[in-house]
């Protein structure tokens, strides 16, 4: 007998183990052809590689990049399901307030732990009778900075300019950090919600902004029963 120790695989099988099932079951490979895509089978072509095996090589690859492909678009299929939960959630907190200043603090606090946020700002461009951090009047000086956004309406998200992010957020949070700019509209006033992030990864530039446009719908309509004229 030879010394040599036949190879384990995983859950306790071994080589033989393996070999003998396929044996015992010539045709698995035929009722299972999607594991094709999985082996490694070279062949016997020397130092070249056959066509055959740079297709299959290619097609494994295919299918590996479909995999992961299929596997973000589930995860963002999720989280979309998620954050709407969260917004119904969102809105009925927000209904529930009394007053201008409960409402603010809501919309942060709401902000800050369901959606994973590090720095909420509430730029409100209207003229009120309370005094508040939030109420910036409708000749807020930082309001050209943010001129693009008020006009195409849309929020943005990804690393702000320096200027933009003094204004905002001062030396709250790092300027390499990320962020989401919502602009609010009301009636006979607009606003800007600024959703901030330690990370640089946390908000990008291509993220969807369906779920944050729901979001500034939610907080201009919470809001406007306290700053419309």
């Amino acid at each position: 007998m030879s010394g040599k120790k036949e190879p384990h695989l995983a859950d306790g099988l071994n080589t033989a183990a393996v070999i003998s099932y396929l044996r015992a079951h010539p045709n698995l490979l035929m009722e299972h052809p999607d594991l094709l895509s999985e082996l490694t089978i070279p062949h016997a072509t020397g130092a070249a590689i056959s066509l055959v095996e740079r297709q299959v090589s290619v097609l494994r690859e295919q299918v590996r990049q479909h995999k992961h492909q299929l596997k973000e678009l589930i995860e963002i299929a999720k989280e979309n399901g998620q954050l709407s939960e969260r917004l119904h959630q969102m809105a009925e907190k927000l209904i529930q307030t009394n007053d201008l200043q409960t409402l603010l603090k809501t919309i942060k606090r709401t902000l800050i732990s369901d959606f994973r946020a590090d720095k909420i700002v509430l730029r409100i461009l209207a003229e009120c009778e309370e005094s508040l951090p939030e109420l910036v009047g409708e000749d807020w000086p930082e309001k050209g900075l943010f001129e693009d956004i008020f006009k195409t309406r849309q929020p943005v998200c990804g690393r702000l300019e320096e200027e933009q992010h003094h204004a905002l957020f001062s030396d709250e949070l790092p300027e390499y950090g990320s962020s989401v700019l919502v602009p609010l509209f009301g009636n006979n006033w607009n606003g800007l919600l600024a959703i901030g992030s330690q990370s640089p990864d946390r908000y990008q530039q291509d993220m969807g902004t369906e779920i944050l446009s729901q979001m500034a719908d939610i907080t201009a309509l919470a809001l406007n029963p306290y700053l419309t004229r």
